[in-house]
């Protein structure tokens, strides 16, 4: 397990202790990155981290040599009425997250920086039982269906998973290293 798998373990152990006082629609892929930086700079407590490096999440780096991660995340938020009826949910597989996530891979593979060694995706999506589960388009993926964006590798993190104060909610996580 590399570090950046390590700090993403952490990640998921910090957010279940912290949904267990708070709700999962309260969280986003914003909320996601601060966890995330905070459990990889105990692992790099030297690095430097900057967010939207050049249009990417986050940039990692030690002054000489430099990781860049992309985060998609995707869960069912649910909208409600004033009164707390159920209305909708917002969110779910479709079209647009697919295109979304290649267009992210596509241009993680072109960009070539001096300094950058290491590009990396994290892909964390909420399992469902329903027609609505991210787990149709992101459960099954494979390095050979996604060779023409120079994937090599994917480290698959199914024990990943929150239970917030509302309801039992699983996420699973895969990351995705790009060449």
């Amino acid at each position: 397990m590399n570090t950046i798998e390590k700090a993403l373990e952490d990640t998921g152990r910090e957010i279940s202790r912290e949904l267990k006082n708070s709700y999962l629609d309260w969280f986003n892929e914003s909320v996601f990155r601060y966890f995330f930086i905070k459990s990889l700079s105990k692992h790099y407590p030297k690095n430097r981290f900057e967010t939207e490096w050049k249009r990417f999440d986050l940039l990692m780096t030690d002054g000489e040599a430099g990781t860049i991660i992309e985060f998609k995340f995707y869960f069912l938020n649910k909208h409600s009425t004033i009164d707390d009826k159920f209305k909708r949910f917002k969110g779910g597989p479709g079209k647009k997250n697919d295109k979304e996530f290649e267009n992210c891979l596509e241009r993680m593979s072109l960009l070539k920086e001096e300094g950058i060694h290491d590009k990396y995706l994290i892909v964390v999506y909420e399992e469902t039982n329903n027609s609505k589960s991210f787990g149709k388009n992101y459960n099954h993926i494979e390095p050979a269906k996604l060779k023409q964006f120079n994937v090599s590798q994917i480290c698959k993190l199914d024990y990943f998973i929150v239970v917030s104060k509302k309801e039992n909610r699983a996420l699973r996580a895969k990351v995705l290293k790009v060449q």
